[in-house]
């Protein structure tokens, strides 16, 4: 917690005061169940340490969230490089357009397109990091033949919600939500048959859920 205190205080001047969200937001996670105005406070003090072993990638994906509370949450992922490497070496964080084709390539592994890549940030660099949105299509460029090693950390930044923008629910759609989050604890620990039986109770009793997970 306290090297997350130490990262808050450097990279807090640099990111968004407040991210306001509406129904149609890009980038943004469930945007429908995200309706407000959220300010940043803190780093996720959990952060996930990754080597590739001069080898290796990460296929197109979006980034999951992490989830306090109703109006806690994670927005924005933090990657954050850990190794100098060569230019060559490839590697690099990639964002891709958001209907992006994927295949398998002749290596076995899943990749996209030249034409689907609009920014790359290149791993080349001990210190050097990204932050963005987690709803963005991204991947994890594959290592070239030769490659040094690569190793990252990722973590999150936390915002808060001000409860007088955000909308107003039912108090069946409240119980749905609890269900739903009964059901990702379930699914989490393995009781696969139980989390389904909550799933579609929580389905049942808000069907706009059913459209976000």
């Amino acid at each position: 917690e306290d090297l997350s205190q130490q990262v808050w205080t450097r990279l807090a001047p640099v990111i968004v005061p407040v991210v306001q969200i509406n129904e149609t937001s890009h980038g943004i996670l469930h945007p429908t169940e995200m309706i407000g105005r959220w300010k940043p406070y803190a780093i996720n003090p959990h952060w996930r340490i990754c080597c590739y072993p001069g080898k290796g990638h990460f296929g197109p994906h979006r980034d999951g969230d992490y989830v306090i509370d109703e109006h806690h949450r994670s927005l924005f992922t933090i990657n954050g490089y850990l190794t100098d490497r060569p230019p060559w070496s490839g590697g690099a964080t990639r964002f891709l357009r958001d209907q992006v084709e994927v295949y398998v390539t002749d290596q076995g592994i899943f990749g996209t397109h030249e034409d689907t890549i609009l920014h790359r940030v290149e791993s080349d660099r001990a210190g050097k990091a990204v932050v963005f949105l987690h709803g963005l299509m991204h991947d994890g460029e594959p290592l070239r033949e030769g490659s040094t090693p690569k190793w990252l950390f990722r973590t999150d930044v936390l915002f808060e919600r001000d409860p007088t923008t955000a909308p107003t629910r039912s108090s069946q759609q409240i119980e749905a939500r609890q269900l739903l989050k009964k059901a990702e604890t379930a699914e989490e620990q393995g009781h696969i048959s139980e989390a389904i039986r909550l799933y579609n109770q929580a389905y049942r009793l808000d069907q706009t859920l059913e459209k976000h997970n």
